[in-house]
């Protein structure tokens, strides 16, 4: 499996975390990036390397699940 391969399974395994994370508690009301990783096995390092902040995470999270109502 090739470098870009593996980073983009990372980041989808990440944005798949924080997905059900925000679903489950929302933005403002408790989603914690910390608790999504723990839930997940996915080191904070690796989530700081593929997004910039929360907020970035949270705004791709609504963009793949617009995206994928859409497609349906």
């Amino acid at each position: 499996m090739s470098q870009e391969e593996t980073s983009a399974q990372a980041r989808q395994h990440i944005l798949d975390a924080a997905i059900r994370e925000f679903s489950a508690k929302g933005y403002e009301s408790g989603a914690s990036l910390n608790t999504a990783c723990a839930e997940n096995g996915i080191s904070k390092g690796i989530v700081c390397h593929h997004f910039k902040d929360k907020n970035e995470l949270y705004l791709l999270c609504v963009e793949e699940c617009v995206d994928t109502l859409t497609d349906y």
